[in-house]
């Protein structure tokens, strides 16, 4: 059940109306959760961004969402105090379902494979993992 304080739901919806890949925002009617379908423009999917008010978003809170989100939809850890786990992302993005906050979902709306985005944070420690790995190309 979310409890999310007007004042994200109000930055979330200016963002979705100043988006140039949204051409439509609704809250779809879901009993206590905060759930909107997106309609996206030139032929991009429509797609549902469930808002979330987990403090620290974890796998019971990712295992228990909300029915409605299917592969291709997006989870907003919408508190920008809140966390995620990155391993939890990747699970996640088996399933079609990408996770993040506002700026990863403003960067995700303009791919088709919203799951596929990554945020300039994710690709720097892939960046850094990899080169720790010793897997990192030198040219």
């Amino acid at each position: 059940m979310s409890t999310l304080h007007y004042s994200i739901i109000d930055f979330f919806e200016a963002r979705m109306g100043e988006h140039n890949c949204v051409s439509e925002y609704t809250r779809l009617d879901v009993a206590n959760e905060y759930i909107y379908q997106i309609k996206r423009t030139a032929g991009r999917s429509t797609v549902r961004v469930f808002l979330s008010d987990a403090y620290d978003f974890g796998l019971a809170d990712y295992l228990g969402r909300p029915r409605k989100l299917r592969s291709g939809d997006f989870i907003l850890i919408a508190r920008p105090e809140s966390k995620f786990d990155g391993d939890l992302v990747e699970r996640a993005k088996k399933d079609g379902i990408a996770i993040g906050q506002i700026g990863k979902l403003m960067g995700a709306l303009n791919l088709n494979d919203m799951s596929s985005y990554k945020s300039p944070e994710e690709k720097e420690r892939e960046k850094k993992r990899e080169k720790s790995e010793g897997r990192l190309k030198i040219r």
